[in-house]
């Protein structure tokens, strides 16, 4: 398999497409509302936000080839999110374990 066929490599397209979405999006604001392009925060974002899409298709799929490549793309667009809700949800839910194994 190709690295342009992997989900891995699907996984990256989609956090790319979002980034590219928000660009466009930004283009129909007020121009005090726009995306600062010189700023460093709205390129290291994207980095991070593809990276993430790369580890989580990575930990999702690099050994199971067997889904259709939109789910791949999906799962790329959405990894941000999806990073974000476990880790705000997870010490929550550890919290709440702990509590009950001691009482």
């Amino acid at each position: 398999m190709t690295f342009l066929q992997s989900p891995i490599y699907c996984c990256m397209l989609g956090a790319i497409a979002v980034r590219l979405l928000k660009i466009v999006e930004s283009s129909k604001l007020p121009t005090h509302q726009k995306l600062n392009y010189k700023s460093f925060e709205l390129y290291s974002s994207t980095i991070a936000s593809i990276v993430i899409a790369v580890i989580v298709g990575y930990i999702y799929f690099d050994d199971v080839h067997s889904y259709n490549r939109i789910v791949y793309f999906h799962t790329g667009a959405s990894s941000p999110m999806l990073v974000s809700t476990i880790s705000r949800s997870l010490p929550t839910v550890i919290d709440n374990e702990t509590k009950r194994i001691r009482a």
